[in-house]
């Protein structure tokens, strides 16, 4: 059944019978996303990634902001008996604008990917000393509230500094609301920049192992983020991290990569090439990412989300 038909029936309370029972014969229910549910007396658990769209609604299309409208993702948060976030900064959103009482709000960080660290950091060693350039790295969708443009200009800076020459920028991810902005303003500058800028879509897990033991610093200048997955990701791979100073970005690093300011691309440029020109900085941060990322296990969040399904089940 598509989301929107989906959407439509629940709203409605026009769910079929046996789809009905699965959510109202159960002890609880977990909602991994703001989809619409029926109304019950099942318990609901709702997981809330980030308010992105309440904060910044201008990073959102007309569409899409009709879409959070429509389904009153407020009222499902009020309604639930328990909120799981995944970061601080989103639970201190969740009570400033929407009023969420503290104690119903569960934050529980995501865990970061498994690796084994020592065959890894050979492999990646190995790989970077035969690439004959230095490969900045951005992973998520390409759209305004990544801020990917502040960075493609920031990354346009470097060709004023000294010994960034050989630098490329890889753009990994779909292409989202504001890529076409992005575009343009790649196509519109000097072959340094078009010939050094590769937009490579969306890649696959193997894909994204394989740039990540290449990639000489990660960087995510987001405006805003819930949780910062893919900084996890870069630190557990041993990537140098450089990173937003806002939301949750500070949260989840935790000392262990340079923060910067998003809307200051001269910054955000000025901490690429420090890693780019500073070997001993460089690994300093790779170490920390690796010890910090050590802390956020799926085990970790697993164990949690159980015990908070245990409490609401066993309520009155």
């Amino acid at each position: 059944m598509s989301n929107r038909l989906f959407d439509v029936l629940t709203v409605n309370q026009m769910l079929p019978g046996s789809l009905w029972e699965s959510f109202t014969a159960q002890d609880v229910y977990l909602s991994t996303h703001m989809l619409p549910v029926p109304k019950m007396r099942t318990p609901r658990i709702l997981v809330l990634h980030d308010l992105s769209f309440v904060r910044h609604p201008e990073f959102f299309t007309h569409r899409r902001r009709s879409w959070h409208a429509r389904i009153r993702p407020r009222a499902q948060a009020e309604r639930a008996a328990a909120l799981i976030v995944p970061s601080e900064a989103t639970a201190r959103d969740a009570v400033d604008l929407w009023n969420i009482p503290q104690k119903r709000i569960h934050v529980i960080p995501w865990g970061a990917p498994v690796m084994d660290h020592g065959s890894w950091i050979m492999d990646r060693k190995q790989k970077r000393s035969e690439s004959s350039t230095r490969t900045i790295l951005f992973l998520g969708t390409i759209e305004k509230r990544k801020n990917v443009l502040g960075l493609i200009r920031a990354f346009a800076l470097l060709k004023q500094r000294a010994g960034a020459e050989d630098a490329r920028l890889v753009l990994a991810g779909d292409l989202g609301w504001g890529s076409r902005e992005a575009k343009s303003w790649i196509m519109g500058h000097g072959s340094w920049v078009k010939e050094r800028i590769e937009l490579r879509g969306y890649v696959t897990e193997e894909e994204k192992a394989e740039l990540l033991s290449k990639a000489a610093v990660f960087v995510c200048p987001s405006f805003y983020e819930g949780s910062g997955l893919p900084v996890l990701e870069a630190m557990a791979a041993g990537v140098p991290c450089v990173v937003s100073n806002r939301t949750a970005l500070p949260e989840i690093s935790g000392g262990a990569a340079l923060l910067v300011d998003p809307d200051r691309q001269d910054e955000i440029a000025q901490a690429m090439h420090a890693v780019l020109d500073d070997t001993a900085l460089a690994n300093i941060l790779a170490e920390r990412g690796r010890a910090r990322a050590a802390q956020f296990t799926w085990e970790k969040t697993a164990t949690q989300v159980a015990e908070i399904l245990r409490t609401v089940a066993r309520r009155p």
